[in-house]
């Protein structure tokens, strides 16, 4: 399915960019099906008004103690203005940094951009499975470039509202336990 047909279904509600200072990968993840592109970033901010409401997640830049150039503080301004325009909607935005992208799907912060790959392709069920071929094309077929990082941010994101709802839902049973059991002392 398109991504237009997506919009107007209101199916996708899930996106992430991974900011540059001229063009930005962006990807919008229906279930496990991501939609990703790479677009300069002033048609970046007009595709944002067209998706539909949903969640946000922007990669955050972070300092490592080195000099940086003109390209980053670009980047970062950029990251900006996808977040004030997604705001400005009233839709949440959320910020992640790249080191707890690489904790989350390698398990390591060494990992490097071909580790993220590889272990996104291996979420999927390895490379015959997520990318496919042209005659037959999985899932991932067609992510390049800058996508990998925007889909990694998605699925990051995505498993961590997972786990933060599994977390909740087992303090709530706790609770609900530990509730009963003074019910039963009390009685």
């Amino acid at each position: 399915m398109s991504l237009k047909k997506r919009l107007d279904v209101g199916v996708v509600n899930l996106y992430a960019i991974d900011p540059g200072p001229v063009q930005s990968a962006y990807c919008s993840l229906n279930d496990d099906s991501p939609v990703a592109d790479i677009v300069e970033n002033e048609n970046l901010l007009m595709i944002l008004g067209d998706f539909s409401p949903g969640q946000l997640i922007i990669e955050k830049v972070e300092c490592f103690g080195m000099a940086v150039g003109a390209e980053v503080f670009e980047t970062v301004h950029w990251g900006g203005r996808f977040h004030q325009t997604w705001v400005a909607r009233g839709c949440m935005v959320q910020r992640i940094p790249r080191r707890a992208v690489k904790l989350h799907l390698c398990r390591t912060s060494t990992a490097k951009d071909t580790n993220i790959r590889q272990a996104i392709i291996d979420l999927y069920g390895g490379p015959i499975t997520a990318i496919g071929n042209k005659k037959n094309p999985g899932p991932l077929y067609g992510i390049h470039k800058d996508m990998w990082a925007a889909l990694a941010l998605a699925l990051t994101w995505r498993d961590g509202e997972v786990y933060q709802a599994k977390r909740e839902r087992l303090a709530w049973d706790a609770n609900l336990e530990a509730f009963i059991a003074l019910r039963r002392q009390s009685t």
